[in-house]
């Protein structure tokens, strides 16, 4: 069994695909296999001839896409992924020296000081859950897309299991950034901030 499960919401963005797969394989020494959830036909056709293992849903939220990826994966160590991040040499090994300590390591993605993309431990999210009024999942699942992540790095470092490790970079090539063009996905997104934003601010007692 590979040690890292890399998982990869892309939504209707099959051109990213190929080379994201390419850097993934580059850079990465660890154990690991990527598990993508797509809804169109070329990303399906690309992922299959590369021979990726993948999930076909209608469009789910990045939410529902990861609790699924969780249940539907056994590796120990899952790597909060998208298909808009790059990644450079020794992202794995860095964080992987931090898991004797912590369950949730969040590295440096070059844009975000709180940052988005983090290793998480199964056995962590097994016990105790990636929020802490909802047993068995990655992410509180009322949320769209924004602020999950923010609630289960807070709620981790809550329970002391949380570190930053700025030594492990993987770009997350969003569209502030300059480096990619804003598309269909991000404005998914931004039409539910405003509601996520509410959600995170109403839950924050959980772990203050």
């Amino acid at each position: 069994m590979s040690k890292i499960a890399i998982f990869i919401p892309s939504l209707n963005r099959p051109d990213k695909l190929e080379p994201l797969i390419n850097n993934i394989r580059e850079n990465t020494k660890v154990s690991y296999k990527c598990y993508f959830v797509v809804s169109d036909n070329k990303s399906i056709e690309i992922l299959e001839r590369l021979g990726q293992t993948f999930f076909k849903d209608n469009g789910d939220s990045y939410i529902n896409r990861m609790n699924f990826l969780y249940k539907n994966t056994t590796e120990p160590y899952m790597f909060m992924g998208s298909d808009d991040i790059w990644f450079t040499p020794n992202w794995d090994t860095e964080l992987m020296k931090m898991t004797k300590e912590f369950d949730v390591i969040v590295g440096d993605d070059c844009l975000n000081p709180v940052g988005t993309m983090a290793l998480i431990s199964r056995k962590y999210i097994k016990k105790y859950s990636g929020c802490i009024d909802t047993p068995d999942v990655l992410f509180y699942p009322g949320y769209k897309h924004n602020y999950a992540d923010t609630e289960q790095f807070f709620t981790a470092r809550h329970r002391g299991v949380f570190t930053r490790c700025m030594d492990s970079k993987v770009e997350h090539r969003h569209y502030i950034s300059g480096k990619t063009s804003f598309d269909e996905t991000y404005s998914k997104s931004n039409n539910t901030s405003g509601y996520d934003k509410l959600l995170f601010e109403s839950r924050q007692h959980l772990w203050q």
